[in-house]
């Protein structure tokens, strides 16, 4: 399993009272030299929960975000193509998956990700079956934009699909990114 940069952020700021202080006094310089990326414009405050004082956090407003913020809500370009049970909707930096990745639709797929030079989302929720085909592009693909310095990111994979990635051994060197309904897109895909 991957390293989560922020779990040890949080683990190292009840072990160690100034690297606590540091993170609550410049949280952005803290997450950076975690190798998190905050992009410009985002403010981040820290708050920290006292004996008496509870803080709960709230996602932003779903109904004031952008739409193509929103959870689940791909913009999508007029590009869909359709090749033997899969379905591939692919906008500028993301693809929406739907149906079955396998051997006969696996080089469709690849034609469209060799396209990708930047860092990508593939969002694969609506994926209900993944071939070792589905598993070879997505390793060359990630191997490519890795040679590149670019990141490939895999949405919302499903337990079956995610399955493969455990049981190839594969799965480390992938970044899986889990969004819920509702969720603020900063919150769904916080690296991106």
């Amino acid at each position: 399993m991957e390293k989560n940069p922020l779990h040890d952020i949080i683990v190292r700021t009840c072990l160690d009272r100034t690297f606590r202080n540091e993170f609550i006094e410049d949280p952005a310089k803290v997450l950076r030299r975690f190798g998190i990326q905050v992009p410009e414009g985002i403010s981040i405050k820290v708050i920290e929960n006292k004996d008496n004082d509870i803080h709960v956090v709230l996602p932003s407003d779903p109904l004031n975000e952008p739409a193509e913020w929103a959870s689940g809500k791909i913009a999508v370009s007029p590009e869909e193509i359709t090749a033997a049970g899969l379905t591939i909707k692919r906008a500028q930096d993301r693809m929406l998956l739907a149906g079955r990745i396998t051997a006969e639709n696996a080089p469709a797929l690849c034609q469209q990700l060799d396209k990708v030079t930047q860092d990508f989302l593939i969002d694969l929720r609506e994926v209900v079956f993944m071939g070792s085909a589905g598993l070879g592009v997505f390793l060359a693909t990630q191997k490519r934009l890795h040679s590149n310095g670019k990141k490939l990111y895999l949405g919302n994979v499903p337990p079956t699909v995610r399955n493969i990635f455990s049981l190839s051994g594969m799965e480390p060197f992938f970044q899986f990114i889990d969004s819920e309904p509702g969720v603020g897109w900063w919150m769904a895909f916080p690296i991106i």
